[in-house]
């Protein structure tokens, strides 16, 4: 490509003509014979860049140009063989670097090694130099990969390779080993010397494993198949990327991998993108391989990695193997990759699953799906989610819960006909939730038969309540006309009353009708709730259980204390806070609790704690924890749908105040004397003790030997600042109501914080009508 570009400017006119992507061959094919002889069987490929500009100071050049050859050379050296040149002029930072380098190996007894481009680079610089107006720089060039091969008379054999990424400034390396054939050992791995952004610093991280040895019995039909290790320094692993390549046999890649020095850009490539390089970030993890039956039926390859240093993390990566009934005739054959997060700092726990190339009797396929989601700290937002193969149509998912794949079968190998089975299972804090469905579809002759069959069911466990919706549909087509159908839906809620309800609709050609029906199929009373519980006695019984309190100390202490015999009775820290704390029901409702464990409540129906204080200093403040509103108040089931798992609600008191407080305060200035170690002689003065001012004493506390210490800088002390406020704090969801048209938001009472209180204020509200509805405030704000 070329352009020219002029411009005229008030103090300086420029012309410049630029000639891009240049591109020159020479081939051995078309060349006489000489030329051919000599040339390489590749040919010579040079791409450039001209470029010229004219300004008022005149005239300049610029450009770049690349070529590199590479020329054949069988050359023995004692043990070493050389294989080609390789000649490169390619553009540098400075200017050109010219690259000489050789392509060989050697062999070395029952090693040999293979080594690719070894040799100098010269750097040509276009500056006042060595060379007169041109700097010249040699410096050794590493070799881009190394390849080892070992054959120690069926003693020792195997191989493998390493290589460098100078882009990346990457090493990157597999190595296996058979010992005697009774034992392989495995290692690969990669080390940067720079950071992903391009500053300093380094990043390691290694796999080793050992497999092929002779099965360790574990009881129960369990062996061990093989063991390995792995250590990252500067490295973390990256969750979202391990999700996302369950479906690619991402684990297959990482989990005693087969093959790694055949497949090895695939495994360096999964280790780069599922362990990015971070600061500060340390893993270290084991790996096995157990398995079950002899001849093995059912493999089991686990990891466990825990992240420490930035963050506290524990990783499982699984994958279950079952071929039944043999691996040569697998009948049934099932293949589960698993990871699982164990975020010790957020105190939250994901798992997530996928069916991965399974099947039965080698023709209907198998896929499916299972996630689970738990969050038990302290924060808004705490769930529970267990879902296999996906939740009930109506219930809306948590933000972080992916889309699930419904556990399925395909009972056909093709489109035509096709038939297909799924069906799901689920369990929240509120709620059991399963179903299944099966469609039908064929064709031929232009006619087409499609079917589809199913029920999706909400099941409360105490007391005993269930709602199962069903649909059918059979229609016979040509092409895309309708011939005939005959279509049912309806619900199904028990168990006593138990109640059926729906419609039946039927159609041919240009005739349809449908009838509806609402029929009690079992009469009688609903089962009669078990006996009322005193919830009072429950919660006073609680309170009084040692394991209910419990002191909590200040992390630092400006004296060592002694530690408790285990046993130990309880026993105050002056600088802590007492805390009791229960979680048989949530304290200072702004509702009365109806319900517990599926009875009705007698007697007391809200609950409140609280504390008489001699001392003034101390203070008494509320304790949360997470309760299920399912499990206290009563729901329909579309509210049950829609609650959160868990909501944050008083669970008890902390009595203490974090502060220290003093009868009499004693001046003590802080004095030292200084001290000069030096051959000259001693200043005036020398030996007088000298008097730290306080405000200079807090100066120095921020920028002192103890406040540039390196554990300030690791983990989360990092992000912690000296008398400054939190950059982000984290605050409780809270719920407006509004009118359903325009208007002001309803008044409620300041007491009520919940969802479940919100919502039963929703239904006073809404007692004569339905005109007022439920907002997140943060909606509102936005």
């Amino acid at each position: 490509g070329a352009g020219v570009e002029a411009s005229r400017g008030a103090l300086s006119p420029s012309f410049v003509a630029q000639l891009k992507g240049g591109h020159a061959a020479l081939r051995a094919d078309g060349a006489d014979s000489f030329l051919a002889s000599i040339l390489p069987a590749g040919g010579i490929d040079v791409k450039f860049e001209l470029g010229m500009r004219w300004s008022a100071q005149g005239f300049s050049f610029e450009g770049s140009v690349a070529a590199e050859v590479d020329l054949p050379l069988h050359l023995s050296v004692g043990p070493l063989q050389i294989d080609g040149v390789h000649v490169g002029l390619l553009p540098s930072d400075s200017g050109l670097a010219l690259e000489l380098s050789v392509v060989g190996g050697a062999a070395l007894g029952p090693v040999s090694a293979a080594f690719d481009r070894l040799g100098t680079v010269a750097n040509i610089a276009f500056r006042d130099g060595n060379l007169g107006p041109i700097d010249v720089g040699f410096a050794f060039k590493p070799p881009s990969g190394i390849g080892l091969s070992v054959e120690a008379g069926g003693v020792v054999s195997g191989g493998g390779f390493l290589f460098h990424d100078s882009l990346q400034s990457v090493y990157a390396g597999v190595m296996q080993l058979s010992l005697n054939d009774a034992l392989t050992l495995t290692a690969f791995g990669l080390i940067a010397t720079k950071m992903p952004d391009g500053s300093r610093g380094y990043s390691l991280l290694v796999f080793i494993t050992a497999e092929d040895f002779r099965a360790i019995p574990l009881g129960m039909g369990f062996t061990l198949l093989g063991i390995g290790g792995m250590v990252a320094i500067n490295r973390t692993f990256d969750q979202e990327a391990l999700r996302q390549g369950l479906k690619n046999d991402t684990l297959g890649t990482l989990l005693f991998p087969r093959d790694p020095v055949g497949n090895a850009p695939a495994l360096i490539r999964s280790l780069a993108a599922a362990f990015p390089a971070r600061v500060g970030s340390y893993l270290l993890g084991i790996l096995v391989k157990i398995g079950w039956f002899t001849p093995t039926l059912v493999l089991l390859e686990l990891a466990l990695i825990l992240e420490f240093g930035a963050r506290k993390r524990l990783l499982v990566l699984g994958r279950i193997s079952a071929l039944l009934p043999s691996r040569d005739n697998d009948l049934i054959r099932l293949n589960l990759d698993a990871i699982g997060v164990i975020d010790f700092d957020q105190d939250t726990a994901a798992i997530d699953a996928v069916l991965v190339d399974s099947r039965l009797v080698h023709a209907y396929a198998l896929t499916g799906a299972m996630a689970l989601r738990a969050n038990w700290g302290a924060g808004p937002g705490s769930t529970f989610v267990l879902a296999v193969g996906g939740l009930h149509p109506r219930f809306a998912p948590p933000a972080d819960l992916p889309k699930l794949d419904r556990i399925a079968i395909a009972l056909s190998s093709g489109n035509n006909p096709r038939l297909t089975c799924e069906s799901y299972f689920a369990i929240t804090a509120n709620t059991v939730q399963f179903g299944a469905r099966a469609q039908l579809y064929a064709a031929a002759y232009g006619f087409s038969v499609e079917g589809d069959i199913g029920y999706d069911v909400l099941l409360q466990i105490a007391p005993l309540h269930f709602v199962a919706d069903f649909h059918a549909k059979v229609a016979l087509k040509r092409g895309s006309s309708n011939l005939f159908s005959v279509s049912l839906e309806g619900e199904l809620e028990g168990p006593r009353p138990l109640r059926v309800s729906g419609k039946a609709s039927f159609e041919i050609f240009w005739c349809d009708f449908s009838v509806r029906f609402d029929k009690t199929l079992v009469d009688g009373e609903p089962p009669p709730l078990p006996a009322a519980v005193n919830l009072l006695g429950d919660l006073t019984q609680a309170l009084s259980s040692a394991t209910s309190w419990s002191v909590q100390s200040r992390s630092t202490h400006g004296v060592a204390l002694r530690k408790l015999a285990p046993g130990a009775t309880l026993v105050l820290d002056p600088l802590g806070t007492l805390v009791v704390q229960q979680q048989v029901a949530p304290l200072n409702t702004a509702r009365d609790i109806d319900t517990y464990g599926g009875a009705p409540v007698a007697g007391a129906r809200r609950f409140q704690l609280a504390a008489t204080l001699q001392n003034q200093l101390q203070s008494v403040a509320a304790v949360r924890g997470q309760f299920a509103p399912a499990q206290y108040f009563t729901m329909s089931d579309d509210e049950k749908l829609a609650a959160p798992s868990f909501e944050e609600m008083d669970a008890g008191i902390a009595i203490g105040s974090p502060g220290m407080s003093f009868d009499e305060v004693v001046p003590a200035p802080l004095t030292y004397e200084a001290i000069v170690i030096d051959t000259l002689p001693q200043p005036v003065g020398q030996g007088s003790r000298y008097v730290l001012a306080a405000g200079l004493l807090m100066a120095q506390t921020k920028s002192g030997a103890v406040a540039r210490a390196p554990i300030r800088r690791a983990g989360q002390a990092r992000f912690r600042q000296l008398d400054a406020p939190p950059a982000a704090t984290l605050s409780s969801l809270r719920w407006t109501i509004m009118p359903l048209t325009e208007g002001a938001a309803a008044s409620v009472d300041p007491e009520v914080r919940t969802w479940s209180e919100y919502r039963a204020a929703l239904a006073t509200l809404n007692r004569g009508a339905a005109n007022w509805q439920m907002v997140p405030t943060h909606e509102l704000a936005a």
